[in-house]
């Protein structure tokens, strides 16, 4: 049995692909102070004796450092699952025990905790795993209080704030306009932007981008300034229920800069846009946002529980 909580063990940094003096010049800069921990050992198809034996350290002596790695190190979709490959495992292999007591922690968040609503535990117990997979501290990252908002479609969400995530790396000025993004990925991914702190760039094979260019930031919704309670349940909600989304937690951030809308939708052209903008508002049906990796940061992890039933009348606490 897994019965501790601790980080996965850090996984070789893939080679660095030169070229894209454009993306090497907008990168962000956090490598120094993100707490990149290189291990040189090579992945394994199981949990090794070293995986467990990092897995059952205490939490505490980890602090909130994260596992940052250079962006043009991930662009595909395979570099980016090799780089998750241990975290993935440890989430497949993990029992109960190694996760009950972050289910306890996130669940003594939210309150009250109204008997007559009722929630999917299953989607609780997920997301306490993508967090013990990724080494994320969760005691220092989630103290403070969820707030407890409903959507009219019968969806409750629970918007936990974070602590300890990295800020932006460009600061632009005081009269920039500031945007409310909610980000919709999968387990995997979630695992990932718990592991880096922030919201991993698009990969080149997935957006399409011609060879030699690189993506520069992340697909969202957003919203311009400061949204109400019931605007950020229906975002969220929203994101949840987008095509593209592939599991109950919506990542929510701050962005700030000036956007730029393009005649034309197309989804690398609007990573390419991101070189002279820090937000793009696509033209598309479905009206994306593109905000580059370096002004944004995350504010909140948003749970996300849909049912049928009667929710009764609890709007929030």
């Amino acid at each position: 049995q897994i019965a501790g909580i601790g980080p996965p063990h850090p996984l070789p940094h893939l080679p660095s692909n030169q070229g894209g003096d454009e993306a090497v010049t907008i990168r962000n800069a956090v490598d120094s102070d993100a707490g990149i921990e290189a291990s040189g050992q090579s992945c394994a198809t199981n949990l090794s004796l070293t995986l467990l034996t990092q897995i059952n350290q205490a939490v505490a002596v980890h602090g909130t450092r994260f596992d940052y790695i250079d962006p043009l190190q991930i662009q595909t979709k395979e570099d980016r699952s090799i780089w998750l490959r241990t975290s993935a495992e440890i989430f497949s292999l993990l029992l109960p025990d190694s996760y009950e007591q972050v289910v306890q922690h996130l669940m003594s968040l939210v309150t009250p905790l109204d008997p007559t609503f009722h929630i999917d535990l299953s989607v609780v117990q997920r997301f306490a795993k993508m967090i013990v997979a990724s080494g994320c501290d969760y005691r220092k990252v989630f103290q403070k209080r969820a707030a407890v908002m409903k959507d009219p479609h019968n969806t409750v969400v629970w918007q936990f704030p974070v602590a300890g995530f990295p800020q932006p790396t460009t600061l632009l000025s005081a009269g920039s306009t500031q945007y409310v993004f909610f980000h919709g990925t999968s387990e995997e991914g979630c695992i990932g932007i718990l592991r880096c702190g922030k919201v991993l760039r698009s990969t080149t094979d997935g957006v399409g981008m011609p060879p030699g260019k690189f993506c520069l930031g992340f697909f969202c919704k957003a919203i311009v300034g400061w949204p109400t309670q019931q605007q950020t349940a229906a975002a969220a909600t929203d994101m949840f229920f987008h095509g593209k989304n592939q599991c109950n937690v919506v990542i929510q951030g701050v962005a700030k800069g000036s956007h730029y809308k393009p005649l034309t939708a197309d989804t690398h052209r609007e990573q390419i846009w991101l070189q002279r903008y820090p937000v793009i508002h696509s033209s598309s049906k479905d009206k994306r946002w593109c905000i580059r990796e370096d002004v944004a940061h995350i504010t909140h992890f948003n749970l996300i529980f849909n049912s049928d039933e009667d929710w009764g009348t609890w709007q929030g606490v």
